[in-house]
């Protein structure tokens, strides 16, 4: 795995990365995948697909592979491979501002992961939030050391104090990508009553991050 760390990568987001069609046959995939009862719905709000399944999507596989590149090149990073998608409907009665994800944290299993905007959010959506961590490093120790009830123990959130200033809600337009390492400081926003937020989200394995799994099973 290789990293650019003169940048020390936490999040970055591109503005208009994919373009108006793009996103017009993304939503057409998001409303066929949450009215067909035959997809993954490991959740109400998430359809989740696999590496495998989204190679029978062109749109989803073509733009899977633009975000690839993103990482490759600009962010400098190799060994990289798409995981899974999720297709994530957020509405209010979901969200608890007291309960992760909605408390800034990390993940226990790292990823690289972008969040495609299909819609124009604003705050009232529950964006994403990100934050800069004052020692970035300091989370890979402590993922790497995480018993298994350690969401019960609340042992990945991260406090104020371990922020450069406060977490930032990443408000957008549809068509924008956000991309983010999850050792990263970021946690889900509160969606207000009447409004809903619809992203998809591309997860990606990276050689190196998380050794016990093995990275030829993403291949």
């Amino acid at each position: 795995m290789k990293l650019n760390k003169e940048n020390n990568f936490e999040y970055s987001i591109s503005r208009s990365f994919l373009s108006h069609e793009n996103v017009s046959l993304l939503s057409s995939e998001f409303g066929r995948a949450f009215n067909d009862p035959k997809t993954n719905k490991i959740h109400p709000g998430v359809v989740q697909f696999s590496a495998k399944q989204i190679k029978s999507s062109e749109v989803l596989s073509s733009i899977s592979g633009q975000i690839m590149s993103h990482f490759t090149d600009a962010i400098n990073v190799s060994g990289i491979a798409l995981d899974k998608v999720w297709f994530v409907k957020s509405q209010s009665k979901d969200t608890d501002p007291k309960k992760l994800p909605y408390l800034p944290h990390f993940d226990k299993h790292r990823y690289l992961k972008a969040m495609v905007y299909l819609h124009d959010v604003v705050e009232d959506h529950g964006p994403i939030h990100l934050g800069k961590l004052t020692n970035p490093s300091d989370i890979d120790v402590r993922r790497k050391g995480l018993p298994t009830n350690y969401k019960e123990l609340g042992l990945n959130t991260i406090s104020a104090r371990e922020l450069k200033s406060n977490m930032m809600p990443i408000l957008g337009s549809k068509g924008d990508v956000i991309f983010f390492d999850t050792n990263a400081a970021h946690c889900a926003g509160i969606v207000s009553q009447g409004f809903e937020r619809h992203v998809i989200r591309f997860d990606f394995e990276v050689h190196g991050f998380n050794p016990r799994r093995s990275f030829f099973l993403y291949c």
